[in-house]
């Protein structure tokens, strides 16, 4: 028998002390609570960490313009930083370099390398949105404009976009992989 089940010896009353017998014999009452209660509060953190282990991020690029042809995307007017934020149920956002981005990028067993992501690349054409979902794979970074390899998932092909916001999909960010600042985002 588990030392922590629990068995009433008798009934109370205003006359008895609150005790009880466990599988081991007599204890405090108070003193098997409080191990239970503290059992209960590992367990559930252990459970925490686990679920923090399945935690998803996505990340947003945008630019001032991109270009699309022949299988190629160049996003020219980029930002040095890339947003990122959990999926669902998680609330937590951040802002990593670009460097760091593409340091992830080709890291771990399911990394975008191996798996490239799709984005959802929205911007402007002649004044109207656009939307094209896409699969884009090896990224070339200089200093003005990055470049992905894409093949058109959804959409029109479409030759170039305005004021553009690209949606990367989800990745599974775990230690080692962390912000700049050495925490997760």
């Amino acid at each position: 028998m588990s030392p922590f089940c629990i068995r009433t010896t008798s009934i109370l009353n205003d006359d008895d002390d609150e005790t009880m017998e466990s599988s081991r014999g007599s204890k405090n009452f108070k003193k098997e609570l409080f191990s239970t209660a503290l059992i209960g509060i590992l367990l559930a953190t252990l459970a925490m960490a686990e679920d923090t282990d399945k935690k998803t991020y996505l990340f947003v690029e945008s630019a001032n313009k991109a270009e699309l042809a022949d299988g190629k995307l160049v996003l020219y007017g980029v930002d040095d930083e890339v947003s990122v934020f959990s999926d669902q149920p998680y609330r937590s956002a951040g802002v990593i370099t670009r460097d760091h981005f593409f340091d992830v990028w080709s890291t771990g067993q399911n990394s975008f390398d191996a798996n490239p992501p799709n984005a959802a690349l929205s911007g402007e054409v002649d004044g109207k949105s656009q939307v094209v979902i896409i699969e884009i794979s090896s990224p070339e970074v200089t200093v003005d404009k990055v470049s992905y390899s894409y093949n058109l998932i959804q959409g029109d092909e479409i030759p170039s976009l305005d004021n553009v916001v690209m949606f990367i999909d989800s990745w599974s960010w775990r230690e080692p992989y962390t912000g700049p600042d050495g925490s997760l985002p």
